[in-house]
């Protein structure tokens, strides 16, 4: 009964921080919508915040621990690598919008730097770093590029595509499922092959 009332609480919150935002977020609006009495949240958590971090740990654990796996691995066929560390991501961070959605806003407000947020990002840092210092080759404008297309011409936009993929397709009336396969055409074809190219040049 009381894993059942904090799941209740931890899901509750989980949407209305997705929806209104952290800060638009009262304990008040999660006892309300969770038809639970105040005295039971502040039961299991201090404050707001240790709502906010349980539900960040707990959505994001497995999806750090895949990243970092993935990033400390070698690769012989970048190209390949990169399809295969996108889809390995990709199958932890489909379907978990909310948690993302909570990430993105903390992350982008700077906020809660002791989360799993910064570890997931610092390790996606880690891999962009190693990554520059192993095709730069100690050029620091050549590093700069280099980091600034990786990051901001792929890692973003797939994140983005990634929490944004239920509403484009229901928008558009499109298939998830195969929409998810022409991203991936997509993304390979227009990024990560340019990607290889240029820097193999």
């Amino acid at each position: 009964m009381q894993d059942d009332s904090k799941r209740a609480i931890l899901e509750t919150a989980k949407y209305l921080f997705a929806k209104k935002g952290y800060e638009g977020t009262s304990v008040n609006d999660i006892a309300k919508r969770a038809g639970a009495a105040k005295s039971l949240i502040y039961y299991y958590f201090n404050n707001k915040e240790d709502i906010l971090t349980e539900i960040l740990e707990e959505g994001t654990r497995d999806i750090y621990e895949t990243h970092q796996k993935m990033a400390e691995r070698g690769e012989a066929l970048p190209e390949d690598f990169m399809m295969e560390m996108m889809e390995t991501i990709a199958s932890k961070i489909r379907n978990r919008n909310e948690v993302i959605r909570i990430m993105i806003q903390e992350f982008l407000k700077g906020t809660h730097k002791e989360n799993k947020i910064y570890e997931y990002a610092n390790t996606f840092l880690d891999y962009v770093k190693k990554r520059s210092e192993k095709y730069c080759d100690g050029d620091q404008e050549a590093k700069m590029k280099f980091i600034i297309e990786l990051t901001f011409m792929g890692g973003l936009p797939f994140h983005l595509y990634l929490i944004s993929e239920d509403f484009i397709a229901e928008s558009y009336g499109f298939e998830k499922e195969k929409m998810w396969q022409v991203f991936k055409e997509v993304y390979r074809e227009d990024y990560i092959k340019q990607f290889y190219k240029k820097i193999n040049t």
